[in-house]
């Protein structure tokens, strides 16, 4: 009896001072999910203020000429929403929104797929979600973002450092239901008002 007893022990000691460091490991060192942990995350990128003094967009487009929007994180990224910090004054006025290189002229790489009715007369986060183009951004490489309001009761809020400014063109505006945004868009505005509050949202990524 004593001699089982012994050559059991003997077996199980054997076992696991022979097993590979992976089987001692078990659940405590368990492999990291696929792809790993670091992946992008979902966030917002451009001027995303809410406090500042609104200007009329109506009959104009707008756009970050002084202060740089970088796309997050790295590698190709989806962006799901386009918005400007503003309001209406009165009725119900339109805008459009585009997204477009940093270079001059802006070749635009998506737009809104359709005038965006608001008739809200405090200031809110005017959005836009459906696209016509590659709603895409690439990590580290920076961008334009653009707004074209119908109407003067159409208002953008602005404010913050000086170094921050944008450009205005008086190119759009009333053209807005004929398709404001072409394949390229002028970045040689003539005011220079001060952080005009845009901003772009990516989705979470690999």
């Amino acid at each position: 009896m004593k001699k089982l007893l012994f050559t059991i022990g003997f077996l199980l000691f054997a076992s696991v001072s022979f097993a590979s460091p992976n089987m001692m490991a078990g659940v405590i060192a368990s492999a990291p999910p696929s792809g790993g942990g670091g992946g992008n995350i979902a966030e917002y990128f451009g001027n995303n203020t809410t406090s500042g003094t609104f200007t009329a967009i109506g009959n104009s487009i707008l756009y970050n000429t002084g202060a740089t929007f970088t796309c997050p994180g790295t590698g190709t990224r989806t962006i799901d929403e386009l918005a400007f910090y503003g309001r209406t004054t009165s009725g119900t006025a339109y805008y459009l929104m585009a997204f477009g290189t940093n270079a001059s002229p802006s070749t635009i790489l998506f737009k809104s797929s359709a005038p965006i009715g608001d008739s809200t007369s405090t200031g809110h986060w005017m959005t836009s979600t459906s696209f016509t183009g590659t709603a895409q951004c690439t990590g580290g490489t920076t961008y334009k973002i653009f707004v074209a309001g119908d109407m003067t009761t159409t208002e953008g809020a602005y404010g913050g450092a000086s170094t921050g400014q944008y450009g205005r063109d008086h190119s759009g505006g009333t053209a807005i239901v004929g398709g404001t945004f072409g394949a390229t868009q002028s970045v040689t505005g003539d005011d220079t008002l001060v952080d005009i509050f845009l901003r772009a949202h990516v989705m979470a990524g690999p």
